[in-house]
């Protein structure tokens, strides 16, 4: 047991040490990037110029000028745009801003959102309604019983006992609760 604690503790520090290079300033798609789409950083920071680094060893693979500071009003802050969407090469990279930071990893390549919409559409089938479902994703198993075949009472409609087919469709937030209208 104290060898699983130590080893957790051990994961849990090593990933905010990780999460702690990077610079909560700066802004961007954490997914990545296409190499042919627009690439841009917002950082919440004054600043003049900024360079695309690799993960691999730091080597400057492009450097820009940061646009000049737009307002957002809705938050009262400033910030500045880097736009690097003329660099088009592929791989993991950071944004170095000097005096500001340095960005998280990123990846700028054709699969980037693969990831993302696999798992979209594995959360869709998994959090089905009104049958069973099983399935792993990640190495996890999810799994529930066929459930919410008798709901879909009107009461809160003043017809109380009157039932509408409400099988089907999808769970709301993951917690197995079933919501019509926000289907």
């Amino acid at each position: 047991m104290k060898m699983r604690l130590s080893l957790v503790a051990a994961v849990i520090l090593s990933i905010a040490s990780a999460v702690g290079a990077a610079d909560s300033d700066i802004r961007l798609n954490s997914l990545g990037f296409l190499p042919g789409l627009t690439k841009k950083a917002t950082i919440a920071a004054p600043c003049s110029d900024f360079a695309v680094k690799t993960v691999s060893d730091g080597t400057a693979v492009y450097s820009g000028n940061a646009v000049r500071p737009r307002h957002q009003a809705d938050v009262g802050q400033d910030v500045w745009i880097a736009d690097f969407s003329a660099f088009q090469g592929r791989g993991r990279f950071y944004l170095d801003v000097p005096g500001v930071g340095r960005s998280i990893d990123f990846e700028i390549g054709e699969k980037v959102y693969d990831s993302a919409y696999v798992t979209a559409m594995r959360g869709f089938y998994l959090w089905r309604c009104g049958c069973a479902v099983e399935g792993i994703h990640s190495g996890i198993r999810y799994a529930h019983a066929a459930c919410h075949l008798d709901d879909g009472y009107e009461d809160y409609l003043g017809n109380e006992g009157a039932r509408r087919d409400g099988t089907g469709g999808w769970h709301d937030a993951g917690d197995y609760g079933k919501y019509t209208v926000n289907a």
